[in-house]
């Protein structure tokens, strides 16, 4: 699920960046690009950038301003949100199809409306509940995992190990002291960025291993368990001495 590109044009630096700040806490789908002070400057550099969203002020310093920029723009793809200290423009506002018109100072409620308004019309309806889903998930510190078109959120205290096969990866997982497997696309290393390395040791090149499921050692076999469910995992020759001195010592029966 791709983000939103945005692109602020604020000649304004505390209301430039009040709304940055706003947009980071509260709608993590979007992605501020840039920020320009002038229209000039933004008019000049918008054809470079990879934008699908306007945050626009409408006066400006330098005697520009936003309808003008918009008329010496292509912004047939792009949606915009106006934001502004006058409520004077509404009727040319509505007359560039806006998503939103927020005076400021801009309310956190207000942006979050407006944001979700130019979502459901880019991505349609019926996938923005998914997208919550994530963030949500996401706050909780879960990670996403996608496996057979079916997405799983999963708290990484739960994942036992991840075996690597190619270019996919398989997680098993624990509920209620049994051991689920899922199949993803994404390979080992993806996962292995995203998880705490405090936690998560990559004991083989095949083997991404939770430490704190691992019961005993023997050999090149870690012994893992969950209740009365048990897998083995291979650790490379070359990295059991580190892996034993980085796993809780006084938990391993040799």
């Amino acid at each position: 699920m791709k983000g939103i590109n945005a692109v602020i044009i604020e000649d304004l630096p505390v209301a430039e960046e009040h709304l940055t700040k706003l947009l980071r806490d509260n709608c993590p789908q979007v992605n501020v690009i840039a920020s320009f002070r002038s229209g000039k400057e933004a008019i000049k550099m918008l054809p470079q950038l990879n934008y699908n969203l306007l945050f626009l002020d409408i006066e400006y310093n330098d005697n520009y301003n936003a309808f003008r920029l918009l008329e010496d723009l292509d912004f047939t793809e792009t949606h915009i949100i106006f934001t502004t200290a006058f409520d004077t423009y509404r009727k040319e506002a509505s007359e560039v199809d806006s998503i939103k018109y927020l005076l400021k100072p801009i309310l956190k409620e207000e942006l979050v409306k407006a944001v979700e308004r130019s979502m459901l019309i880019m991505i349609g309806k019926d996938k923005l509940p998914q997208i919550k889903q994530h963030y949500e998930a996401t706050k909780a510190g879960k990670i996403m995992i996608s496996s057979e078109g079916i997405i799983h959120f999963i708290a990484p205290m739960d994942i036992i190990y991840l075996e690597a096969s190619g270019t996919y990866t398989s997680i098993y997982y624990t509920t209620e002291s049994e051991i689920v497997k899922l199949v993803s696309t994404q390979n080992i290393g993806k996962f292995e960025s995203k998880l705490d390395a405090q936690i998560f040791n990559r004991v083989h090149k095949k083997y991404l291993v939770n430490i704190n499921y691992v019961k005993s050692c023997h050999r090149n076999i870690l012994n893992l368990a969950v209740g009365k469910n048990k897998a083995e995992v291979l650790i490379s020759k070359d990295r059991r001495k580190s892996i034993l001195e980085t796993i809780a010592l006084n938990s391993l029966e040799f």
